[in-house]
């Protein structure tokens, strides 16, 4: 049984459609990624599982129940489902521990409830700061309480947005593994909403890919990455350095780097995506001319604009690769692009 089926969703807000016709579903204990670009409609989404906002049509069904079947609609409050915001959402007046007493009210007699304090706590790396303030904690020290707070309640579901979001990237990257390493000793299945494909292809068991209010896609990070379904996909995926053409006689795409196999017919307008990592220099004769437009140094490596025969690319380098804006430099393809016909989306 899997546990969350959306099948269908429609969502309007006034004359704005928002989601047209969603659906995919989540298999217990797995870690399924929304991607997709901001205002695709993925935090609409989360907040129709939730039961905060009500489809105007279609199924959200929940470990087997139809949560919003107007005979026996499941309030938010019985749905199993957990929440953490980009916003921490915090009482400024309560204490760390006190967060979590607050949250296990009602589940277990006082023992327990400090017991299960503790544990969590030590799950999340708070242990010794019982007694203090939000306001006295980091952004990450606050996001990690928030997580416990929401495993108080023992939920099967969480549901996250982009919970790393307003933090900086160096204190990003190790907060998403520490939320990937609690929820998954706590056997929790996940729903993680980003348009930050770094976080969704490190993390995710399964991805799907949002555009305009629909699933366009599914499947492994691996899957989706390496062999998109179409230009769409691709180019959401960050394959961004499109080049187009015709197919020669024996359908192969001709690009500036090179003619390779396709499925397409001779005669047939493509696009084909290189992903930025497809790039080496050439030595000597090797490669085509490329001019170089811009370069970005990113640490571990380089970004460099390129235009070969009045095509652009975004291609990675090693960072001691470093030519000038305006200069010249060879450049070789190491794999065959993602090509489909020009009229896919």
């Amino acid at each position: 049984m899997s546990a969350l089926i959306v099948h269908l969703l429609q969502k309007s807000f006034g004359q704005q459609p928002v989601l047209r016709g969603l659906s995919f579903q989540v298999e217990p204990g797995a870690f399924t990624f929304l991607l997709g670009p901001s205002g695709c409609g993925k935090t609409t989404v989360l907040r129709l599982i939730a039961g905060l906002d009500e489809p105007d049509s279609g199924t959200i069904v929940l470990f087997g129940a139809t949560a919003n079947d107007p005979r026996s609609r499941l309030p938010p409050a019985r749905r199993g489902i957990g929440m953490v915001f980009q916003h921490d959402a915090l009482w400024p007046h309560m204490t760390v521990a006190g967060h979590l007493r607050f949250a296990l009210r009602g589940r277990a007699a006082r023992g327990e409830r400090d017991r299960e304090t503790r544990r969590l706590l030590e799950l999340v790396r708070l242990a010794g700061m019982d007694e203090r303030l939000p306001a006295t904690l980091s952004g990450g020290e606050r996001q990690r309480l928030s997580l416990a707070r929401a495993l108080a309640a023992r939920p099967r579901l969480m549901l996250l947005d982009e919970p790393t979001r307003n933090l900086d990237r160096p204190l990003a990257r190790p907060l998403r593994r520490e939320f990937a390493r609690v929820l998954r000793e706590e056997g929790v299945t996940v729903l993680y909403v980003t348009h930050d494909h770094e976080e969704a292809f490190s993390l995710a068991d399964r991805l799907v890919l949002m555009d305009e209010g629909q699933a366009i896609a599914e499947g492994t990070p691996e899957e989706l990455y390496l062999r998109p379904p179409d230009a769409r996909a691709a180019r959401l995926l960050g394959l961004t350095a499109a080049v187009r053409g015709v197919t020669g006689a024996g359908g192969e795409a001709r690009t500036p780097l090179g003619s390779y196999p396709s499925r397409l017919a001779p005669g047939t307008p493509f696009v084909a995506f290189f992903r930025p990592e497809d790039f080496q220099v050439g030595s000597g004769d090797q490669g085509e001319p490329a001019l170089v437009r811009g370069s970005r140094f990113l640490g571990a490596e380089r970004e460099i604009d390129l235009e070969i025969r009045g095509q652009e690319f975004r291609a990675r380098f090693p960072p001691e690769i470093d030519p000038r804006p305006g200069s010249t430099i060879r450049v070789l393809a190491r794999r065959a692009p993602a090509t489909f016909a020009e009229s896919a989306r």
